[in-house]
C-alpha cells in the first residue's frame, strides 16, 4: 500500500528520534508504527478559514513553565507550573492572534472581531454581558480531588482571569467558569482551583453539577441545542448561564483520548451537556466508523449556544497526554517531538478547526500509534484512527447523509479550516508555505529555542554556586569552579570539583583555598583559575594550588584564557574597569586599558585575536600584537560565557538565564532561557565531540549539558 508524505515524515521522525537518550531517562519510543494515515494528504486544506488573520493559531512554547521533575508531588502544585512563564506565555499568544501591540488592545480587538462578525455591530465588550468559560475537569468528581490525572491547572486559570480583568476590562461578576455536566460522573470544580481563586475573584460565578460549596448547579435549558441527525444522545439541555452568556471562551487540553482519539476544544463540550456518557459508542469512536459519517461534535461547535458564541479558543498542552486517564507520568514526556521534555505549550485561535487539526497534528506526531491508549482492555490500541472525521466534517459543513449540518436549525456552513502539516521537523500549513494559502497559519511565538537544544543531564544540586566550566580533552573530566558564596570575599572558601563528560561527580571538592573562582584555562598540566585579585596555578595530576599570582591593582578578576604559546588573559569585571590583564613568565601585568571594554567579563583565546565581552552588549575582537579592537557582535546583552565553536558561530551567556548562538551576519538567536525560572546561566564549557554545552547555573547549584542540534 502506498504511504502519504504524512506517514512517511512521522515514520523518519520516529527513526529520527529514537537516536537521542534525553535526561531523565525515558522508557525506550514505542516501535510500533501508526496505524492510520489521514485520509486527507499534508497541506490540502479543507473550508473557510475564521479569525482577523483565518486560520490563524499561535503557539508558544517554554520549558521554563514546566518545571516539575515527574516525580515530586502533582503536576499542578504550586511551583509545578511557572505562573510567571505562563502569564508571558499568555501575553504574546493573544496578541500575535489579534495583532494587537498591548494586552489591552488585543482583547479589545477579539471583542470587537466577534461582535462585526455576529451581526452586533463595531463595539468591545460591554458591561453586563456574561461570559462563560468552559474548562475541562473531566477527571474530578469531588472536591478534595488531589490526584495526578490531567485537568484545568489553578495556574491556567488564574493567568486567564487576571487577564480578562486586567487588561480585558471584564467585571468579574460577568464572567462564569463551569464544568456543568452530570451524566456518568458528576464532574465538581475542585477546591484546588474554587478555593485560591475565589480568594483572589470573589465575584467570579462558579458553576459545576453538585452546585454546592459557593459553586451553583446548572439550570437546566431543554432544547438549548439541537442536532442534525437523530442519533446523538446527548440531550438537549445546556445550563441557563450558557445560553445566556454573550460569550463564550472554549479552555480545551492537549490529550489524547482512549475512544476517540484525541478530546480538544470540540470534545471539550461534553461538559456542557447533560448526558455526555450516552454516546460514546457510537460517533465518538471514530475507529469504528467511516470518515464521512455524521459526528454531533460539529452540532456542539456550531450551536448559537456553544460554539456560535465561542470568542477564544484555547488549548493548555503545559503537560499534554498520550491519553485521557491516569495520572501524568513518565510515559507522557514528548520524546518524538521535544527530547524527552515536556510538551510546555500553549495554543490559541479564533478557528475552532484549525486549533484542533493543529492540536491532533502534535498528538499524533508525538504518540502516533499510542495515541489515546491508556491500556484498559476494553478500549485497545488504535482510537486514533478516523479522528480528524469531525474536522473534515467541520470543514465542509455538510455530512453526506444527511446535507448541511444544522444545529438549532440553523446551517451553519464551514466552521473553519482544517488541513494537516507539511512533516513533524517543519510544522508548516498552506499558509505558512505560501502567502496565498488558503489553510492554516501557525505562527510560532518562541524561536525553535528549545528544538536546538536537547537536554543530556544535569548535576545534583550539590555543587556550590557553579560559575564556570571547562571540558579537559586530554583527561576526559570536566572541571567546575565554585565561588560558595556571591559576596566577593577573599575567604578561601572557593574551589574546583570535577565531573565526568556525563555529568557524574568525580571530586566535590577537588581543588580548595580560592577566592570566589570564575574562569579557567588550560596550560600543558596545569590549570589556571581567577581567584578574586590572584591567579591561581594548580597541579593537575597532585590537585593542588602550587603558585599563587597576585594581580597588582585587580578588584574582581573573571574569566581566563590561554594562547598557544602559554600567555594567560584575565578579565576584571569590577566597577568602572576596563582591563584585561596576563600571565606570562610568572608575571603579571595589564595586556590591555582601553575605554572601549566596559566591565568586560567573558574571554575567548583565538588564534591571535582575543575575543571579549561583557557589560557593553557586545563581541569584541582584541588584535593580540596591534591590541586593536573592533567589533564582532553588537547588541547582544550581557556577555558572561564566550565561545567560538566553528568559523563563524560563537556562543554567549548572560548570567541572568540566556544562552544565544551568535552567527556572521545574522541575528542572535536564542537557545535557552531560565530567566523564568530564576536560573542563572553563567560561563559555558564546549565538548566539541558532543557538540555538548555545559551551563553552570550558578546560584541553582547545578551543571547543565545540552548538545546542539544543527
Amino acid at each position: 500500500m502506498k504511504k502519504s508524505p504524512l506517514y512517511l515524515g512521522l515514520i523518519a521522525l520516529l527513526v529520527g528520534a529514537a537516536a537521542a537518550q534525553p535526561t531523565p531517562s525515558p522508557a525506550p519510543v514505542p516501535a510500533d508504527p501508526p496505524v492510520w494515515t489521514p485520509s486527507e494528504g499534508p497541506n490540502a486544506p479543507l473550508g473557510e478559514a475564521k479569525g482577523i488573520f483565518p486560520g490563524r493559531v499561535t503557539w508558544v512554547r517554554d520549558v521554563s513553565a514546566t518545571p516539575w521533575d515527574g516525580q515530586t508531588g502533582k503536576w499542578w502544585e504550586p511551583g509545578h507550573i511557572n505562573e510567571e512563564a505562563l502569564a508571558a506565555m499568555f501575553s504574546k499568544s493573544i496578541r500575535s492572534l489579534s495583532g494587537a501591540a498591548t494586552d489591552a488592545e488585543a482583547w479589545t480587538k477579539l471583542f470587537r472581531h466577534f461582535n462585526q462578525t455576529h451581526g452586533r455591530g463595531d463595539r468591545g465588550w460591554q458591561p453586563g454581558e456574561l461570559i462563560a468559560v468552559k474548562i475541562n475537569i473531566n477527571n474530578t468528581y469531588k472536591f478534595d480531588d488531589d490526584d495526578n490525572n490531567i485537568d484545568q491547572s489553578p495556574q491556567a486559570t488564574r493567568a486567564l482571569l487576571r487577564q480578562l480583568t486586567g487588561p480585558g476590562g471584564v467585571a468579574q461578576k460577568d464572567i462564569v467558569i463551569y464544568d456543568a455536566s452530570v451524566g456518568w460522573k458528576i464532574r465538581a470544580i475542585p477546591d484546588r482551583i474554587y478555593l485560591p481563586l475565589h480568594a483572589e475573584f470573589p465575584s467570579v460565578r462558579w458553576m459545576d453539577g453538585p452546585g454546592q460549596n459557593g459553586r451553583e448547579a446548572p439550570e437546566w435549558v431543554e432544547g438549548a441545542i439541537t442536532y442534525t441527525s437523530p442519533e446523538p444522545e446527548l440531550g438537549t439541555f445546556l445550563p441557563k448561564a450558557v445560553v445566556d452568556a454573550a460569550y463564550l471562551i472554549n479552555c480545551a487540553l492537549l490529550k489524547g483520548h482512549e475512544i476517540s482519539g484525541v478530546t480538544l476544544c470540540a470534545k471539550n463540550h461534553f461538559g456542557s451537556v447533560k448526558f455526555p456518557q450516552k454516546d460514546h459508542g457510537k460517533y465518538v469512536s471514530p475507529m469504528k466508523r467511516d470518515i464521512t459519517d455524521y459526528t454531533a461534535y460539529v452540532d456542539l461547535m456550531g450551536s448559537p449556544n456553544l460554539g456560535g458564541k465561542t470568542m477564544l479558543y484555547i488549548i493548555d498542552g503545559l503537560y499534554g497526554m498520550q491519553t485521557n486517564v491516569g495520572d501524568v507520568k513518565e510515559i507522557d514526556r514528548w520524546r518524538r517531538l521535544f527530547h524527552g521534555e515536556w510538551s510546555a505549550s500553549y495554543f490559541m485561535s479564533q478557528d475552532p478547526v484549525a486549533i484542533d487539526s493543529v492540536g491532533l497534528d502534535f498528538l499524533f506526531a508525538e504518540f502516533q500509534g499510542e495515541l489515546g491508549f491508556s491500556g484498559a482492555k476494553q478500549f485497545p490500541k488504535g482510537s486514533s484512527k478516523n479522528c480528524d472525521n469531525y474536522l473534515i466534517e467541520a470543514a465542509r459543513g455538510t455530512n453526506a447523509k444527511f446535507g448541511p449540518y444544522q444545529p438549532n436549525g440553523v446551517k451553519i456552513g464551514s466552521l473553519g479550516t482544517h488541513e494537516h502539516w507539511n512533516n513533524a521537523t517543519d510544522k508548516q500549513y498552506s499558509r505558512n508555505l505560501s502567502a496565498s494559502g488558503r489553510g492554516i497559519e501557525l505562527v510560532t511565538l518562541h524561536d525553535f529555542q528549545h528544538e536546538r537544544l536537547e537536554k543530556l543531564w544535569e548535576t545534583p544540586a550539590v555543587l556550590k554556586v557553579p560559575e564556570s566550566a571547562l571540558y579537559d580533552r586530554t583527561r576526559q573530566v570536566i572541571y567546575v569552579s565554585n565561588m560558595v558564596v556571591t559576596t566577593g570575599a577573599k575567604d578561601g572558601q572557593g574551589y574546583i570539583a570535577k565531573l565526568s563528560p556525563d555529568g557524574k561527580i568525580l571530586a566535590n571538592p577537588w581543588v580548595v583555598g580560592l577566592h570566589g573562582p570564575k574562569g579557567m584555562a588550560l596550560v600543558g598540566n596545569k590549570l589556571y583559575a581567577s581567584s578574586m585579585d590572584e591567579v591561581v596555578e594548580i597541579d593537575i595530576a597532585k590537585g593542588a594550588i602550587v603558585q599563587r599570582y597576585p594581580v597588582a591593582g585587580a578588584k574582581e578578576l573573571n574569566d581566563v584564557a590561554a594562547d598557544a604559546d602559554g600567555t594567560v588573559y584575565i578579565t576584571d569585571t569590577g566597577p568602572d574597569e576596563h582591563f584585561i590583564y596576563m600571565l606570562k613568565d610568572g608575571k603579571t601585568g595589564i595586556f590591555l586599558d582601553s575605554p572601549e571594554i566596559s566591565r568586560p567579563n567573558g574571554i575567548f583565546s583565538d588564534g591571535d585575536r582575543l575575543l571579549v565581552g561583557g557589560k557593553g552588549g557586545r563581541v569584541l575582537a582584541v588584535d593580540r600584537a596591534t591590541k586593536t579592537v573592533t567589533v564582532l557582535f553588537d547588541k547582544t546583552g550581557y556577555v558572561d560565557g564566550l565561545l567560538r565553536i566553528s568559523d563563524s558561530r560563537f556562543l554567549i551567556s548572560d548570567w541572568s538565564g540566556t544562552v544565544q548562538l551568535l552567527e556572521t551576519g545574522r541575528p542572535p538567536l536564542k537557545l535557552l532561557d531560565t530567566k523564568p525560572g530564576k536560573i542563572n546561566a553563567a560561563d559555558l564549557g564546549w565538548i566539541a565531540e558532543e557538540k555538548t554545552i555545559l551551563v553552570p547555573t550558578f546560584a541553582d547549584n547545578r551543571v547543565v549539558a545540552y548538545r546542539l542540534r544543527d
